[in-house]
C-alpha cells in the first residue's frame, strides 16, 4: 500500500508532462505569418488559424468544390491577428492612443496586440472590431472594441492589403484542401 501510494503521484505527474510538447506544438501551429517587420512598418502580422472564418453570404454553396469563388463572395472572413512590436512599432501605438486622448499608462512595455480583423474579399474592404494590447508577460494594458460597421477599403494600405490578401489565400486554401 505504501508503495502504490508513492508511485501513484509519480505517474500522474510523467504524464502531465508527456503532454506538455503537445501543448507547445500546438501553440507554434496557431500563428502562420502574414509579414513580416521592415524598416518602414515596425511590426509583424500572424493569423490564428484557429480563428480563422467564413461566414459566406449563401451558406448553401459549397466553397471546398469551387474555393476561387470566396473572391466573389458577398460575405466575409474574421480572424484574430498577432501583430508583435519592434521597438519604433510600439512608439507608434502609443502615439496613436495620445492622439485618440486614451490612456497610455503601462504602454511603455508594450510587446503585442491581438486584433480582430473581418474582411470582405469581394469588395476588398476592411474592419477592424476589437484590439487588446499586451506587455511581454502576456499582461494586459488595453482594449478597445470597435463598431462592426467601420468598413474601409484595404486597398489605401500597402501593408493592410497584403494581410487582407493572405487572410483570403489562407481561408481559400483551406477550401481547396477539402475544408468545409
Amino acid at each position: 500500500m505504501f508503495k502504490a501510494a508513492r508511485i501513484l503521484p509519480v505517474i500522474l505527474l510523467l504524464l502531465v508532462l508527456l503532454t506538455l510538447p503537445a501543448f507547445a506544438a500546438e501553440e507554434e501551429d496557431r500563428y502562420f505569418p502574414l509579414s513580416n517587420a521592415t524598416k518602414d512598418t515596425f511590426s509583424t502580422y500572424y493569423l490564428d488559424l484557429k480563428t480563422l472564418q467564413h461566414v459566406p453570404a449563401d451558406s448553401a454553396f459549397d466553397f471546398a468544390k469551387h474555393p476561387e469563388q470566396l473572391y466573389k463572395d458577398k460575405g466575409y472572413l474574421q480572424a484574430w491577428v498577432k501583430v508583435e512590436y519592434e521597438k519604433n512599432g510600439a512608439k507608434e501605438v502609443v502615439e496613436s492612443l495620445k492622439m485618440q486622448e486614451r490612456n497610455v499608462a503601462g504602454y511603455e512595455k508594450l510587446a503585442f496586440s491581438l486584433q480582430l480583423l473581418r474582411v470582405k474579399p469581394a469588395s476588398k474592404e476592411v474592419a477592424l472590431l476589437e484590439q487588446a494590447d499586451y506587455d511581454k508577460n502576456g499582461k494586459l494594458l488595453g482594449r478597445i472594441v470597435h463598431p462592426t460597421d467601420r468598413w474601409v477599403p484595404y486597398e489605401v494600405e500597402p501593408r493592410i492589403k497584403e494581410i487582407c490578401e493572405k487572410l483570403t489565400v489562407a481561408q481559400r486554401a483551406f477550401y481547396a484542401n477539402g475544408g468545409r
